[in-house]
């Protein structure tokens, strides 16, 4: 049986009981792996374990520190990478059939830079096919589940990794965003997950160098852990095109006075319905934010459905592009949304995606002026609490009465401006769901969000939470 009290250590507290040889790497290692074997069977956030070569792992770094040796800043501690990323010697199925036996002979950088630093990767967690869905399923593994509700979805396309550090498998955990994937499941599994602005994470092995949707981000527990993911993953790294620089000074322990700030708060972004739980929580937290020192300032935004659907068009483009060669041979094996999306990408021309290019314009010139008054946007990371595991995400994309947007996500616009955005636990609705407030940063500037979301984790604390169906 695990020990739960180190299962819901936060990775910088555990790395520094490891130097201070309170702790040894194995018995993290060891814990870790009894906590998979208890929750996974419910939750199905692993396809992969390693325990063999993570018990070696932690038998040398325990030698390490037994030896006076340097220490890196995870050093010892076990940490998961999701199923897209590419991990040498290791299975990536990027949760496809296609790709169920691939075995890269490279580790992304990301990985590269964590394992570097000491973490120890004792599993590889879910994504639906091609990182495609705001949920978490696929053909090839299956349903993962909510730790705060089996019969809820913990979100996607990160959720085994929001599942994973949101029932104590680990306390950090890599993820991908290109359109809220590491958001999402933040927000629907009561995690901190971050994504960076553009570039800032080298993401070197996409196909294509000009992509800048894509992000590694960090899902974790807590600010200080998303702060310390990012540190050891920046760049700049010249095999990314799109890499930063120079590197950020990043303080792994995060400043949290508010004094002098001015935040924005929007709740609909212009055009979505929103969960009355979810708009209560935003406020509240905004309200929290303005006792501990900021200036609130309520906006508007003009954006209407068209900047989602755009977005959207773009995608099914890039999956069209990148992944439509394979319909011909393995379209019975896909998930059906897949070949839909890759169909209506195929179809798109070059005038209709430049065309996108026009409305994020429109969208950036009314969001600029905010945030140079502004330090930064409060909005929700999702308009609802997490649904259901059998929520058809893109059935719902309709309108509300009074016009409004029904659709989950109020994520992508984010992707599309290629602006940080940290999503953070805002509270909790009638039912007992996690729910999310979105910080938005100004260009360039990834750590101002950590800031505010340093200072909400100060007055509204979330850290000792933990999913009642994941004890």
């Amino acid at each position: 049986m695990s020990d739960l009290d180190l299962c819901y250590t936060p990775a910088t507290e555990l790395a520094a009981r490891v130097r201070a040889k309170d702790v040894s790497p194995v018995e993290l290692v060891e814990n870790s792996l009894a906590r998979i074997e208890e929750v996974n069977p419910k939750l199905n956030c692993f396809c992969f374990t390693f325990p063999g070569e993570a018990l070696d792992k932690a038998r040398a770094a325990e030698a390490a520190v037994l030896a006076g040796e340097p220490l890196g800043p995870l050093h010892g501690v076990p940490i998961a990478i999701k199923d897209a990323t590419p991990t040498k010697g290791k299975r990536t199925t990027i949760g496809s059939a296609i790709y169920k036996n691939w075995v890269p002979d490279f580790d992304a950088l990301v990985v590269a830079n964590l394992e570097a630093s000491g973490g120890i990767m004792v599993g590889k967690t879910t994504t639906p096919e091609f990182v495609f869905s705001s949920k978490t399923f696929s053909k090839l593994w299956g349903v993962t589940r909510n730790p705060w509700n089996p019969e809820r979805t913990p979100g996607g396309s990160s959720g085994g990794s929001a599942a994973a550090v949101a029932s104590g498998c680990v306390p950090l955990a890599e993820g991908s965003d290109a359109g809220g994937s590491v958001r999402i499941p933040a927000s629907h599994s009561g995690c901190v997950g971050f994504k960076p602005h553009s570039g800032r994470i080298p993401f070197e092995w996409l196909p294509t160098q000009w992509d800048t949707m894509f992000c590694h981000g960090p899902l974790s527990r807590t600010i200080d852990d998303a702060a310390l993911f990012l540190h050891i993953c920046q760049g700049p790294d010249e095999r990314d095109h799109n890499t930063l620089s120079p590197a950020l000074d990043v303080p792994i322990h995060t400043p949290w006075d508010l004094s002098g700030m001015r935040l924005a708060l929007n709740v609909d972004l212009g055009c979505y319905a929103v969960d009355p739980n979810v708009e209560a929580n935003l406020r509240a937290s905004a309200k929290a934010l303005e006792d501990a020192g900021a200036v609130i300032e309520e906006v508007d935004l003009p954006w209407t459905r068209e900047f989602p659907e755009v977005w959207w068009n773009y995608w099914c483009a890039f999956e069209a592009a990148h992944f439509g060669h394979h319909l011909d041979e393995w379209r019975d094996q896909m998930t059906p949304i897949i070949v839909e999306a890759m169909e209506r990408g195929a179809k798109l021309s070059a005038v209709d995606l430049m065309k996108t290019e026009v409305i994020y314009t429109q969208a950036w010139m009314a969001l600029m002026p905010i945030l140079e008054r502004c330090d930064a946007l409060l909005c929700p990371t999702e308009s609802i609490p997490a649904p259901s595991v059998d929520y058809d995400e893109f059935a719902s994309i309709e309108e509300a009465p009074g016009g409004k947007y029904v659709n989950m996500d109020m994520t992508m616009q984010f992707n599309a401006l290629m602006l940080p955005a940290l999503s953070v636990p805002s509270g909790f609705s009638t039912d007992k769901l996690p729910t999310g407030l979105q910080i938005v940063g100004r260009r360039y500037d990834d750590l101002t969000p950590l800031r505010i979301g340093a200072a909400l984790e100060k007055v509204q604390p979330w850290v000792g939470e933990r999913p009642p169906h994941a004890t």
